[in-house]
């Protein structure tokens, strides 16, 4: 955003319509949405009840896996696609819990929204002018994940991750899963006195950020939202190693 305020004082009139400065704009356009819609995750989660009991969250989670596995046989509308859009519509709809009216009424306005607006508006017209649509939801639908797993990565600990990879295959019951966390509460002794951390809160975290689930039976499985952090993870080449330590 302040890039964006800088550019209008700095740049001649005249350059404004140069590629390096058109560039620059769009660029900034773009951390701004994703901003925006990292804030509406933030909002929608605080929002969800965290502490339902264990037979609500089963049945949360096949909800929840109904909606995000396509349908066999199914497939999107030619019309809803642009030959640039590698993304698929065949994910049946979910509303979610997103209220976009309390989203509003409490985001922050500011006088350089249109800024932002016009350059996403311009560069949908360039790259897919016959469906506009399509590109102002791939925008808004990539960069809140992209946002929300990068905020997961800066958060959740080595010894998490390793324990989310062991459950990638299947269930395990608690008392194997806990063995990365009792690993890192030897290698890491100093620094688990200092925080206090118990397993209950460490497995906390990854419960409240849908990773995994504990079943009555004291079964732990891994979440379809948990096994994409794992994919985005060996997408973007990030090592367990340089996750937080514990």
């Amino acid at each position: 955003m302040v890039v964006l305020a800088y550019i209008p004082l700095a740049v001649p009139p005249d350059h404004w319509m140069w590629m390096q400065w058109r560039v620059t704009v769009v660029g900034c356009g773009l951390v701004a949405v994703i901003a925006l819609g990292y804030q509406a995750l933030l909002q929608s989660r605080q929002g969800t009840e965290r502490d339902a009991k264990e037979e609500d969250r089963d049945k949360a989670l096949t909800e929840l896996q109904r909606s995000l596995i396509p349908q066999i046989g199914s497939s999107a509308p030619s019309s809803t696609l642009a030959p640039s859009n590698a993304i698929t519509r065949s994910v049946p709809h979910s509303p979610g819990n997103f209220d976009s009216v309390a989203f509003f009424r409490t985001a922050y306005l500011s006088p350089l929204q249109d800024v932002v607006a016009n350059a996403y508006i311009a560069e949908a017209a360039r790259v897919r002018p016959n469906d506009k649509e399509s590109f102002y939801l791939d925008v808004l639908s990539v960069g809140a994940i992209q946002v929300l797993y990068d905020d997961l990565w800066w958060h959740i600990y080595r010894s998490q991750i390793r324990a989310l990879s062991a459950l990638n295959g299947g269930m395990l019951p608690i008392h194997e899963f806990r063995k990365p966390f009792d690993e890192a509460s030897v290698e890491f002794a100093d620094d688990f006195a200092k925080l206090k951390l118990t397993f209950e809160e460490w497995m906390k975290f990854m419960e409240m950020n849908m990773l995994l689930i504990v079943h009555p039976s004291k079964m732990v499985e891994i979440t379809l939202k948990g096994r994409d952090f794992l994919k985005y993870l060996l997408h973007h080449g990030r090592n367990v190693e340089a996750a937080k330590r514990l």
